[in-house]
């Protein structure tokens, strides 16, 4: 089946509101040439784009879908904005392709308030995705696309590796707010943390442990700040204006729950750790050399 083929003709307003989508939107952008972009960005994604030549001004919803020809929508699990853009979109027969960054929830990504709302075209960026995608929507026209961000991720993070002391082994731990009820007073999140840290504390490494926190793009380094002291007995330190390329390149380690993050650290050739608590079902991620720090007993 042909992909959706774009003209210089056709107005395309971008919809997003979380980093995945939006991460995956602008990569695709920056591979191409003469495109009349308008821009409805909420949340994250904001961040992502702004900085960006091409993104001139922040549009409202109506505005936005009114200048377009076809939309292109992030496919967030909460926020309303791209849900409203496909019925909007849809009413005014408009085009609509929706990114999917991901391989679980694919339907809830269209469902509020028990109404579906499918796009005209969904976009896929991994084999994976795509064969999820064609189990499930069944009757919607599936395009899968070259993942041009997680390329240029990893192109990076080539071009700034540095040489390291072999007396080191530098951790990176990519923090990320997790949709899931803990059984103490605290977010999940750091029930998850701490179950890291025990597990750092009693393994036994023949190197120098740094580890180093990195915040998901939609949480303030103060959440954990408070943490962080309870525990500055450690080589601990947090992410500050530093890009996931230069915090990748400094690791030899990358740990996380679930993240995004630790599919462009295995891309790049890192030793990826997943922090799944013990008896959690293992992650969603694709990623072949991904390990669990559940299983470690000895030496990291």
């Amino acid at each position: 089946m042909n992909k959706y083929i774009f003209n210089s003709s056709d107005s395309i307003g971008i919809v997003a509101n979380d980093a995945g989508a939006a991460n995956l939107i602008l990569g695709w952008i920056k591979e191409q040439k003469n495109l009349n972009l308008y821009f409805c960005l909420s949340g994250p994604a904001i961040k992502i784009f702004q900085d960006e030549m091409f993104f001139k001004e922040n549009l409202d919803l109506e505005e936005t879908i009114n200048n377009s020809s076809v939309i292109i929508t992030g496919t967030s699990y909460k926020s309303m904005l791209e849900h409203n853009a496909r019925i909007y979109a849809k009413k005014n027969k408009i085009i609509s392709i929706a990114v999917i960054d991901h391989w679980v929830n694919y339907e809830d990504r269209f469902i509020r308030a028990c109404k579906k709302v499918l796009p005209d075209i969904i976009w896929v960026f991994d084999e994976f995705a795509e064969k999820i995608a064609k189990n499930i929507f069944t009757e919607t026209k599936i395009e899968a696309y070259e993942n041009f961000y997680l390329k240029n991720l990893v192109r990076n993070i080539k071009k700034i590796e540095k040489v390291k002391l072999n007396s080191e082994t530098n951790i990176l731990y990519v923090l990320e707010p997790i949709r899931k009820k803990s059984i103490k007073k605290t977010p999940f999140e750091f029930e998850v943390l701490n179950f890291f840290l025990s597990k750092i504390k009693n393994l036994k490494s023949k190197n120098n442990l740094k580890i180093r926190l990195r915040p998901h793009p939609s949480e303030k380094s103060e959440k954990y700040e408070k943490w962080m002291k309870a525990n500055n007995n450690l080589s601990l330190s947090i992410t500050i204006n530093r890009t996931l390329e230069e915090d990748i390149a400094w690791a030899d380690i990358v740990v996380g729950y679930e993240s995004f993050a630790l599919v462009v650290a295995s891309a790049s050739s890192k030793r990826c750790i997943s922090s799944k608590l013990p008896k959690e079902k293992n992650a969603n991620l694709k990623i072949k050399n991904l390990e669990y720090l559940r299983d470690f007993n000895y030496i990291l």
